[in-house]
């Protein structure tokens, strides 16, 4: 009897959160491991896009040493 009643109250507290709008609780999860899986995705292109912008700018600037140093190689 205990099992009945206990699968009443779930049902019915499903019910009520499907007239509310309420997410399902096992549902919401998927979704939330989806969003995790897809946020990781798009951090990890953020940080490979941050890297190579550091190492452009690292580079230019570097370059542009290496020319200032030649020019003031060249002065007398």
């Amino acid at each position: 009897m205990r099992r009945n009643e206990a699968s009443g109250i779930r049902a019915s507290i499903q019910e009520r959160r499907a007239v509310l709008g309420l997410a399902n609780p096992v549902e919401k999860i998927s979704e939330l491991k989806k969003d995790t899986e897809r946020y990781y995705r798009l951090i990890l292109r953020y940080f490979v896009f941050l890297d190579r912008e550091l190492e452009r700018k690292a580079e230019m600037k570097l370059s542009g040493e290496k020319m200032k140093s030649r020019r003031d190689g060249r002065l007398p």
